[in-house]
């Protein structure tokens, strides 16, 4: 039927089969169809229908929103790979891994295309340049200040300590879309960060703890504060001579660590302020300590040790031990549908395609596509959104 068909641009269509190295023959057989008919759609002679964007996303291995895009979604392959070590950094990416990027970069270019369409001047700046500059010469401790200053602003107390939804809040009201990704393995990627402008874009592991996403939120913050995104297993860097390895992984470490737990707050603690360089902390210590800033074991023992107060060494021979025994475990079951959609495409992201449909300028069953959802669940997203 004419009504279940949809305008594509057919260079989308070219660009998800030939990058996946799918000849076009090939192509047509696994679709089902003559190579004449897919040849045509890849033209722009005829449009495509919903049900065959489908089979296309399955057989190309793209988010269906993918095909929505006006250009091509970037190459995931030029994302810099911050993974530190060798055995990370020569495994190519997972299918799983490419999903997650291709979706998050999707989600990305349709903000992009929203924008560029809007009228509304106002929704045009709620997406501004990041006014913000760190350079890799900045002393870490400075830095964090400035990062800190710049999401809580001057007027807030030092001792302020935002927990994992309060830090994603801030950091989406600078234009930054925050989205999670299920199914990749956290020894494959914690966080990634795509640091063009406008609209930057953070993707962070659902099957981390909370207080390691925290940590990652931050981390990949500073990757893209840097305009230097990448894909990360932040937990992947050592210390002392290793770090002259990967300068830039050293300081989004020590920068978010900085933010998330302030020097002049840490060195008010008696237990920190007179231990020893070669103390080794125990769990114990590290937990209560921790927990007043929301953040990992493991994240406490790296700020200690930037601060003087424990060797690189211990770091190094407990985190394995903290990889064993995580701090917090995921809740059986995980979250409901409606969490999990606004969690992992991001509350940002929702709210965005939501208001441009409110203000016509796409239309529902564009709504449907961005969001990736049947029409009688969209009342009930939109009040898990508002609550």
């Amino acid at each position: 039927m004419a009504s279940n068909k949809v305008d594509v641009n057919p260079e989308i269509l070219v660009w998800a089969r030939e990058s996946i190295g799918l000849p076009r023959a090939d192509a047509a057989n696994k679709l089902h169809m003559s190579e004449l008919d897919l040849r045509y759609l890849e033209e722009g002679v005829d449009d495509v229908s919903i049900p065959r964007l489908r089979d296309m996303a399955e057989v190309y291995d793209r988010p269906l929103i993918t095909f929505f895009l006006s250009q091509p979604a970037p190459n995931e392959d030029s994302l810099p790979d911050f993974r530190f070590k060798s055995s990370h950094r020569s495994r190519p990416w997972s299918p799983e891994m490419h999903r997650a990027f291709r979706r998050v970069a999707g989600q990305r270019e349709v903000i992009l295309s929203l924008i560029d369409e809007s009228q509304d001047d106002s929704f045009k700046e709620s997406f501004p340049a990041i006014d913000l500059g760190l350079e890799l010469i900045t002393d870490t401790e400075r830095a964090a200040t400035q990062v800190r200053n710049w999401l809580l602003s001057a007027r807030v107390s030092s001792e302020t300590f935002p927990q994992f939804r309060e830090w994603l809040a801030l950091i989406e009201g600078k234009g930054i879309l925050v989205t999670h990704v299920s199914g990749v393995e956290t020894s494959e990627m914690r966080g990634f960060s795509i640091g063009l402008e406008p609209c930057p874009a953070i993707g962070l592991n659902g099957a981390d703890a909370v207080t390691a996403r925290t940590f990652s939120l931050l981390h990949e913050l500073v990757h893209v504060v840097l305009h230097h995104g990448g894909l990360c297993a932040v937990g992947d860097i050592g210390a002392g001579k290793e770090y002259s390895q990967a300068t830039v992984e050293w300081f989004c470490n020590s920068v978010a660590a900085a933010v998330l737990m302030p020097r002049s707050v840490l060195m008010q603690i008696d237990s920190i302020a007179n231990a020893r360089k070669d103390k080794r902390w125990t769990d114990v210590e590290l937990k209560r300590l921790a927990a007043r800033f929301y953040v990992s074991r493991e994240a406490m023992l790296l700020r200690l040790m930037s601060l003087g107060r424990a060797t690189p060494e211990y770091y190094r021979s407990r985190r394995l031990h903290f990889a064993m025994q995580p701090d917090n475990q995921r809740q059986a079951g995980g979250p409901s549908y409606y969490r999990k959609k606004i969690r992992d495409l991001g509350r940002r992201y929702i709210s965005t395609v939501l208001e441009a449909r409110d203000r016509d300028e796409i239309t529902e069953p564009s709504l449907l596509r961005y969001l990736d959802i049947q029409v009688k669940y969209v009342p009930k997203l939109i009040s898990e959104l508002a609550s």
